[in-house]
C-alpha cells in the first residue's frame, strides 16, 4: 500500500490534508492491477471532489485565478 496526502477544504481557515493508503488490487485471470476506487478522489485525480467544486463556486465570482490559487 502507498500512502497519499489528499488536500481536502480548510477547517477553520487551515489547510487539511487526508492521509489515504492506496489499495492495490492484481486479477488473477488477466495480470493486470488497478486501484480500488474511493468516493473522495476520482479516478486518476489526484485532486478531491470537494476541492473541485469549491473552485468552481469561486469561479462564478469575478475572482481571478490567481486568487482562487492562494486559497
Amino acid at each position: 500500500t502507498k500512502t497519499s496526502l489528499i488536500k481536502i477544504n480548510k477547517v477553520t481557515e487551515c489547510d487539511t490534508f487526508l492521509k489515504g493508503k492506496k489499495q492495490r488490487y492484481h486479477c488473477k485471470d488477466c495480470g493486470r492491477s488497478f486501484n480500488a476506487p474511493t468516493p473522495l478522489v476520482d479516478l486518476g485525480c489526484f485532486i478531491s471532489k470537494p476541492v473541485k467544486l469549491a473552485i468552481l463556486l469561486k469561479e462564478r465570482n469575478t475572482i481571478s485565478q490567481k486568487d482562487i490559487a492562494k486559497d
